[in-house]
């Protein structure tokens, strides 16, 4: 029974920033089909997963610096989103030296 409920106190902890990560991402998707007029079911599918693991940064990073502000670990989630997939991995190269 107790492993049941870290699930769930981990699954709670988690809605917050994946919520922001999906603001940031269709923030972006917007943008995207503003620039292009173009709109893809497949790329929102194919991207949905990122959202979840953008919310594990966010909360990593947070975590890592020991900071308790469910603010923050929101705003950066929604950051990655806003950046998506090709830009995390872009800024992911160049916080380890190697720029494109």
């Amino acid at each position: 029974m107790g492993n049941a409920q870290d699930a769930m106190t981990i699954l709670k902890g988690l809605i917050g920033p994946a919520l922001s990560a999906l603001a940031g991402m269709v923030g972006r998707w917007a943008d995207d089909y503003r620039r292009t007029h173009r709109w893809s079911w497949t790329r929102v599918l194919v991207e949905t997963p990122a959202i979840v693991g953008f919310g594990i940064i966010a909360i990593g990073i947070t975590d890592y610096f020991e900071i308790e502000s469910g603010y923050v670990t929101g705003a950066i989630a929604a950051l990655l989103g806003s950046h998506g997939t090709r830009g995390f991995f872009d800024l992911l190269a160049m916080f380890m030296g190697k720029r494109k």
